[in-house]
C-alpha cells in the first residue's frame, strides 16, 4: 500500500501497548496527517494487533523490520497482521508501556534510527569530510540543492537533502537547507522527499553529535525563522555554552535578546561578540535605537 511505512512507524508508538485495539491506533494516524490510511470503523473485520515491545532502543527502525503487511479484502474488511518470526532475539518482553518508555528516548521512536547503509560520519571529523564527503556531495548536494532551486535524482531537493543527513547527520550547510526546505511546507507533516520534520532532522544530529555547536546555532536559526524565539534561544544558550569563543553564537543570542526585550542580556552578548572580532554592526545598530549602546 503507498505511505504505508511512515502510518506504520507512526503505530509503532501506539501499539507498544498491550493488547491496545487497532482501531484507535490507526485513527490517531489518520489524525497524525495520513490521509491515505485506510479508515476503519467498529464495523470493519478487524484482526486484532498485540505487539510484544523489546528494549529496542529505535523502535521505528524494528517496524521496518517487522514488514508490515496490509491485507485488504472487499468482503472481509481491513486486517493487519505482523510477521512475528523477527521478534526472534529480542531479550526482554515489557508488559507496559510505562516500562518500556522508561528504557526509549521517545524522541528517537519519532525520528528514527541513525543506522544507515553509508555512514553515519561525522560532519566535524576531517578524515570523514576528505574521505566520505564527497561521494556523498558529489551525488546529493550541489549548489542546486543547497539552495533549494531543483535537486539531483528528482525535480525537488528533498530527497538529496534527506540521503545526504542521513549519511552525515550532522551536515550544516544541509541541515540549513533543510531547515528552509521544511518550512517551505510547512502546512504539511513532511515536506516533500523528507522522511523526518525538520524537528526531527536536528533532533538526530544532535543525537549524533551532542557537542557540535553549529547544529545548536542552526537550530536556533530554524526556530527564530518561525518566531519561536523561547525554543531559539534555548537552543543558541547551548551554542555559546558550547562553544564560549563562537562570535556568531554570541551575535545570534544578542539578537534574540534584542527582539524579545531582554536588552541586558542582548548587551552582554554584542559586547562579547565584536570583542570576538564579529563584523556585522546590525546588532550594535539595534541596541544603538534602543538607547542602550553607549557611542564609541
Amino acid at each position: 500500500m503507498p505511505g504505508i511505512s511512515d502510518p506504520a512507524k507512526i503505530l509503532a508508538s501506539y501499539l507498544c501497548q498491550p493488547a491496545m485495539s487497532v482501531i484507535p491506533a490507526i485513527e490517531r494516524c489518520r489524525q497524525a496527517g495520513f490521509a491515505n490510511f485506510p479508515a476503519v470503523s467498529s464495523s470493519d473485520n478487524i484482526v486484532s494487533i498485540r505487539i510484544y515491545c523489546g528494549f529496542w532502543r529505535h523502535t521505528q527502525d524494528l517496524f521496518d523490520r517487522l514488514q508490515f503487511m496490509v491485507i485488504f479484502g472487499a468482503h472481509t474488511g481491513t486486517a493487519i497482521r505482523i510477521k512475528s518470526t523477527i521478534l526472534i532475539g529480542l531479550s526482554v518482553v515489557l508488559m507496559s508501556w510505562g516500562a518500556y518508555a522508561q528504557d526509549v528516548d521517545l524522541r528517537s521512536l519519532e525520528c528514527g534510527s541513525l543506522d544507515n547503509h553509508y555512514g553515519p560520519w561525522d560532519y566535524t571529523n576531517l578524515e570523514h569530510v576528505r574521505e566520505r564527503l564527497p561521494i556523498v556531495e558529489n551525488a546529493h548536494f550541489n549548489s542546486d540543492v543547497e539552495t533549494l532551486r531543483a535537486g539531483m535524482t528528482g525535480t525537488r531537493p528533498g530527497t538529496d537533502l534527506d540521503y545526504t543527513l542521513r549519511a552525515f547527520p550532522n551536515h550544516h550547510r544541509a541541515l540549513y537547507s533543510m531547515a528552509r526546505y521544511t518550512l517551505q511546507y510547512s502546512d504539511r507533516r513532511l515536506a516533500p522527499g523528507a522522511r523526518y520534520t525538520g524537528d526531527c532532522y536536528f533532533e538526530r544530529a544532535i543525537r549524533f553529535k551532542p557537542e557540535d555547536s553549529t547544529v545548536r546555532l542552526i537550530f536556533g536559526v530554524y526556530y527564530s525563522l518561525q518566531k519561536k524565539y523561547a525554543k531559539a534561544i534555548e537552543q543558541t544558550k547551548t551554542a555559546v555554552d558550547l562553544d564560549p569563543g563562537n562570535a556568531e553564537a554570541h551575535y545570534n543570542l544578542g539578537l534574540l535578546y534584542e527582539r524579545t526585550d531582554a536588552l541586558e542580556e542582548a548587551v552582554q552578548h554584542a559586547r562579547r561578540a565584536y570583542d570576538l572580532g564579529y563584523p556585522l554592526d546590525g546588532l550594535k545598530n539595534k541596541l544603538r535605537r534602543r538607547g542602550v549602546w553607549d557611542a564609541e
